[in-house]
């Protein structure tokens, strides 16, 4: 389902990490920009891959290159549409 998916923006996801600071560790959706919390369904975008998961399932995540968004941020209309 989400194999091959563009990314809502349209922009590169390479090599980019969501935190608002170096220190940050945590996880902020690319649209909205509000904290992805542990439990909630996530995806991470990655060589224009997308994939669902959740922080939970993978806490490396917080650490990892690409892009992440609410699962409702990805699926939904994006505020350009």
């Amino acid at each position: 389902m989400f194999a091959g998916t563009p990314m809502p923006d349209g922009s590169s996801d390479m090599g980019r990490v969501d935190r608002q600071s170096p220190g940050d560790d945590q996880l902020r959706c690319s649209s909205c920009g509000d904290v992805i919390g542990v439990y909630e369904p996530l995806v991470h975008v990655l060589g224009g891959v997308a994939r669902p998961t959740s922080r939970a399932a993978e806490p490396e995540l917080a650490y990892s290159s690409g892009q992440h968004f609410h699962l409702d941020c990805y699926e939904g209309p994006g505020p350009d549409r």
